[in-house]
């Protein structure tokens, strides 16, 4: 490193002692003298070349990862065909930079499942070098049957997928707003959503070769294994927060619903109620709420197509999330306030959540954010509820990558079914899995099948699950969310989402079995039982005990499991979605949370009756909601 360090400082000591020498040369000489070595210089800059070459451990063959250069001498210029993503490189396999002489360091990064490699190199004039990163494993979630997936991208399928492959993520859902640069220059990318659901017309992007593969049809096989993606139209508005995720198999997107891509500067309140009639009743949607604290957010709750609520987004990012501004006064109607998106499309959304006034200490900071949408998802688990918990990054608009926020599914076997909540009686039989419960509580449980070649066709790996299986899955909250650790739990052999029966006067013991990877110190593990804590222990602690102590449970609600890190510009955490507990056959319900969002609907109705527009168009809309919520109150099984 010395002999390297003093050839290069000799280079700058030469260069100046030349200069030095200027005056006692000829105006002409002097210039001639400076162009020749101005063109010697980038000649022999040009010959430098490092390739960075990028493999499996495992299995030794290329792989695709993400390189972030934490220290360089001098600033690397990129091929146009290399992607990059602020200080962060796409290595598809290899990366070939022709970088100036000096030190360089790096970071190899490829998700949560593989262990991060530091390493660097030093290159000096007209050297050319290969260095070879091997990636290790840390752990194998498809062996213990979890599949990730990204709810929420910025970028066109074909970029996405580039990326998706370097961060190992199985499903990345890619926002119909980022997908304009696939549009040909016939297409009218202002067209109505509610025009969307003709069919017989032409898409003029169905040649492009996203659109030829079909929509939500999964890619083929790459370096890593079998990667899929979707398309979904998320809809972002001061009053509501919600993304349409439409998860049929076709041909191409023609007959799609979402097919046409509208233009997100056109699309507000009314469109998004617009597209929810428009797939109410499709058995092959899932609407979620992307924005916890927004306004709409008791209507959207009592629409019974809202299946998920997205508890990690485009907020939390890896060098910092996002943080409320507080009104100063205690007499205003917004709680808070949050700026959204980037540059021109940022959007300002008012937390309309009926807080107190003093709460916002509790929530102010970099963690805050991450803590209410929590705390708000945990309320509507309270109210009776059965909503899964969802996860996307937001990648292409803000500090982030694909995978930041993920959701993992459990998918035990290819060929395993999670039939809809609706039309499906209880049975007295269960399978390993247990069974799953519909959004109100309604038991519904999976079909213990045959292997079935149809659920494997389409991935293109024998023992992957099927497309619609991940998605039922997820639909059902046999999941859990992470922006870091790799949280992956069972209670009495059953993975979250499951429903456990019991009866009056008979605790339900509990066997918990969770196997924890973290990357960063973690503060404590938790147990909360409807909004309790049930156990609480420092991991280091936990795991010096080995075991959980005795625990049960004897009234009906909800467990979750979550794992809290240290890091502190943001709330980085893992939680697994609800398990719940039925005594008689009663779901827990409490009238409290109910009366919470109660007062949320008044105060949001109040909102929308100061503009006549949104008064008639809620007129409908508001009665109904009052009338969801007042039945949910008169089943109010707790305090």
């Amino acid at each position: 490193m010395l002999l390297k360090l003093g050839a290069m400082v000799e280079v700058i000591l030469y260069s100046t002692n030349a200069i030095v020498r200027i005056p006692f040369l000829h105006w002409p000489l002097w210039i001639a003298v400076v162009l020749a070595c101005s063109f010697a210089s980038q000649s022999a800059l040009a010959q430098n070349e490092v390739t960075l070459e990028v493999i499996d451990e495992k299995t030794g063959e290329p792989t695709a990862a993400r390189i972030e250069v934490v220290k360089s001498a001098k600033k690397l210029n990129r091929d146009r065909k290399t992607l990059i993503s602020g200080d962060t490189w796409l290595a598809e396999g290899k990366l070939v930079l022709q970088p100036p002489p000096g030190e360089y360091e790096f970071l190899a990064k490829r998700g949560p499942e593989f262990k991060e490699i530091r390493g660097g190199f030093t290159i000096e004039r007209r050297a050319k070098d290969v260095v070879v990163i091997e990636l290790p494993r840390s752990v194998d979630m498809h062996d213990e049957h979890w599949y990730s997936g990204d709810l929420g991208v910025e970028l066109e399928r074909e970029t996405a997928r580039r990326w998706q492959i370097a961060d190992a993520v199985d499903m990345v859902v890619t926002n119909l707003r980022g997908q304009k640069r696939e549009a040909s220059a016939g297409q009218d990318a202002k067209s109505k959503i509610t025009n969307a659901n003709k069919t017989g017309t032409k898409n003029p992007t169905a040649k492009s070769p996203a659109a030829k593969n079909g929509m939500l049809v999964p890619g083929s096989i790459d370096l890593i294994g079998s990667r899929w993606g979707s398309m979904s139209l998320d809809i972002l508005a001061p009053e509501i927060g919600v993304a349409i995720h439409r998860y049929e198999q076709v041909e191409n997107a023609v007959d799609s619903p979402l097919g046409e891509r509208p233009d997100a500067k056109d699309l507000g309140w009314k469109d998004a109620w617009n597209v929810i009639e428009t797939f109410r009743g499709d058995q092959q949607a899932l609407i979620e709420i992307t924005q916890p604290g927004a306004r709409d957010t008791p209507f959207l709750l009592a629409d019974p197509n809202v299946k998920l609520v997205r508890v990690l987004s485009s907020v939390n990012r890896p060098k910092g999330d996002d943080s409320f501004t507080f009104p100063r006064s205690a007499d205003s109607s917004v709680f808070a306030t949050l700026s959204l998106g980037a540059s021109k499309d940022r959007t300002a959304l008012l937390i309309n959540a009926p807080f107190p006034y003093d709460e916002r200490i509790r929530f102010k900071g970099s963690r805050g954010v991450g803590k209410l949408n929590e705390f708000l998802y945990w309320q509507m688990l309270e109210a009776g509820l059965r909503l899964a918990p969802g996860a996307a990054s937001g990648f292409g608009k803000g500090e982030t990558h694909i995978g930041y926020n993920r959701v993992y599914v459990y998918c035990e076997g290819p060929s395993e079914e999670f039939p809809r909540s609706s039309g499906f009686e209880k049975s007295e039989s269960r399978n390993r899995a247990g069974s799953r419960s519909g959004r109100d509580g309604s038991p519904s449980y999976e079909a213990d099948t045959e292997t079935d070649n149809a659920a494997t066709k389409d991935t293109g790996a024998a023992d992957s699950p099927s497309v619609d299986h991940w998605w039922h899955g997820l639909e059902h909250g046999a999941s859990f969310v992470s922006n870091g650790p790799l949280l992956r739990a069972m209670v009495n052999g059953s993975p979250p989402g499951s429903v456990h029966p019991g009866y009056r006067g008979e605790a339900i013991p509990l066997d918990i079995a969770v196997s924890l990877a973290v990357r960063e110190k973690v503060d404590y593990l938790d147990v909360i039982f409807n909004g309790e804590t049930l156990y609480n222990a420092k991991l280091e602690d936990h795991y010096k005990r080995g075991e959980f102590p005795e625990l049960s449970v004897s009234e009906s609600g909800w467990l979750v499991m979550r794992v809290v890190t240290a890091h502190e510009d943001g709330y980085r955490y893992a939680s697994t979605a609800p398990f719940y507990f039925e005594f008689e056959g009663k779901p827990r319900v409490s009238k409290k949370s109910v009366e919470f969002f109660q007062g949320w609907l008044e105060r949001s109705i109040e909102a929308i009756d100061q503009d006549d527009e949104q008064r008639s168009m809620y007129a409908d809309r508001k009665q109904a909601a009052r009338v969801f919520w007042e039945n949910l109150q008169s089943h109010a099984t707790a305090p």
